[in-house]
């Protein structure tokens, strides 16, 4: 009974206004762009992106059946979501006891953060669940040795695995080195090795030779994300955690319940501590040998095994035992859900992804025949072109240059046009300073400028790559000076 309810507090979670935001360019780029051709080429575009094509592939057929709206794109992560807690309930028992279970199953039902990735179109809601899946079946296979159900349920939800996020591959790795550690006998995963060898080489093939090719992906796709440092480190705690107090909380009740799980247990200490550490330590140092390629939503997957050992650190306090009543855990336990509460309704209060849907709207109901749609940042066009219903209003794509570059550059943008309305993403500084003083020697002042923001802090203080900016600029320019002379002045 405790366990359903948890159940359907993390399903309500992850439905709760599951469309009542804009989608945002992932996710449109997702829909539009990558789950729109058709099987085989949805696989040979997702070879020159950084994911492998299962959440396309499920995307494709999802939207036939059920349509494009934000809700409905979105459903499939969230249901993943939530399958996610049941999941980790089982390895907890399976791991230690249902205490373990509920208490883990608990922590992530209520996390903002993974209530935030399972509510996008993307791949981290199924990535966190499949990764579930995997252990589970790969702790049964170590715990109660080789069935056929086992390891057919650990080859598939393997497979399926390494092909939703390139990350899948960190998550294998921490088992073969768990399974190195502890000296398991290698003999009984050979056939569970070989088939995922067999099944994910054509994705190694199609993976070579994007990284190889000078056009390739990798050579490009992951500049927008920085070198990591071991701040980045702490704050994917913060991540995983959702908040300051619940991070030095969760830190120290996981350093605890390692160090206790390694006395009792060590075998799970060992697995947890391979599940948790290799996805963050290795891009670490991928990222400062080779290309940066560290981000905390990339180590989602990792999240579930810091909550286990957090579990092991809370029943490690004094008078704690399943069934058993005692003040301390109580009342930590009654701390860490107040902090959780607090921490979900925060993310439901703010605005956490880039208004599109209210940008283009507006753009719609007031744009006349003649205007141009300026974008700083060319990728602005792509979720405003999703939302937009008006696609006959010229669209111009901007990028600054040099200081001399461009007044040429604005001049030629909306040369012929009386009226400009200009969409400035992601940027800060001198752009947003110079584009619109170049509009407003041509124009004079914007006579509209409103800031589209986004206000959630996860974006602004804790995600070790922010992804949504601080929001969308729109301004509007209009009246040309038809005495300014075009093509001379300065700042």
């Amino acid at each position: 009974m405790a366990f359903f309810a948890i159940f359907v507090v993390g399903l309500v979670l992850r439905l709760y206004a599951l469309g009542s935001e804009s989608l945002w360019w992932d996710e449109v780029y997702a829909i539009s762009e990558m789950a729109h051709p058709g099987p085989l080429e949805i696989v040979r575009l997702s070879s020159t992106d950084n994911n492998p094509p299962l959440l396309y592939l499920i995307l494709h057929y999802w939207i036939l059946l059920a349509g494009s709206s934000e809700f409905s794109v979105r459903l499939p992560s969230a249901l993943a979501g939530a399958l996610a807690v049941l999941v980790i309930y089982r390895i907890g028992t399976l791991l230690f006891d249902r205490g373990a279970g509920l208490l883990a199953a608990l922590i992530l039902a209520l996390s903002a953060y993974h209530v935030r990735y399972a509510q996008e179109a993307r791949a981290y809601g199924l990535m966190v669940f499949l990764t579930l899946l995997s252990f589970y079946f790969f702790l049964r296979l170590t715990k109660g040795g080789v069935s056929r159900y086992s390891s057919v349920g650990y080859i598939i939800s393997t497979a399926l695995l390494m092909y939703t996020h390139i990350y899948g591959v960190f998550l294998v790795a921490s088992q073969i080195i768990y399974l190195l550690v502890s000296r398991e006998d290698l003999r009984r995963w050979i056939v569970p090795a070989g088939a995922l060898s067999l099944l994910y080489i054509p994705w190694v093939v199609l993976l070579a030779i994007t990284v190889l090719s000078p056009e390739g992906a990798w050579q490009s796709g992951t500049t927008w994300i920085p070198d990591p440092t071991l701040a980045d480190v702490i704050q994917i705690l913060w991540a995983y955690s959702g908040s300051i107090p619940l991070t030095i909380v969760f830190t120290l009740l996981a350093g605890y319940g390692t160090v206790r799980t390694i006395r009792r247990q060590r075998p799970a200490a060992y697995l947890l501590l391979a599940w948790l550490l290799v996805p963050i330590v290795v891009p670490f140092l991928i990222s400062h040998l080779y290309r940066p390629m560290l981000a905390d939503r990339f180590t989602i997957a990792a999240s579930p095994a810091f909550y286990l050992l957090v579990t092991q650190g809370f029943a490690g306090l004094k008078g704690f035992a399943y069934r058993e009543r005692s003040y301390a855990p109580v009342l930590v336990l009654g701390v860490v859900t107040a902090l959780f509460v607090l921490s979900i309704t925060g993310y439901y209060s703010d605005i956490t992804k880039q208004p599109w849907r209210g940008v283009a709207g507006y753009v719609d109901e007031h744009a006349r025949a003649g205007d141009v749609v300026v974008f700083y940042w060319a990728g602005g066009l792509l979720p405003f072109d999703y939302y937009s219903e008006r696609p006959h209003i010229e669209r111009e794509p901007f990028v600054v240059g040099n200081n001399a570059g461009i007044w040429k550059t604005t001049t030629n943008a909306v040369s012929g046009h009386d009226r400009v309305w200009l969409v400035m993403v992601w940027e800060s500084g001198r752009a947003k300073k110079v584009l619109p003083r170049r509009l407003t020697r041509l124009y004079g002042e914007a006579t509209y400028n409103e800031v589209y923001a986004v206000t959630d802090t996860y974006n602004s203080e804790v995600a070790t790559v922010p992804y949504q900016g601080d929001g969308v600029d729109l301004l509007l320019f209009e009246g040309l000076r038809t005495n300014h002379k075009r093509g001379h002045g300065g700042v």
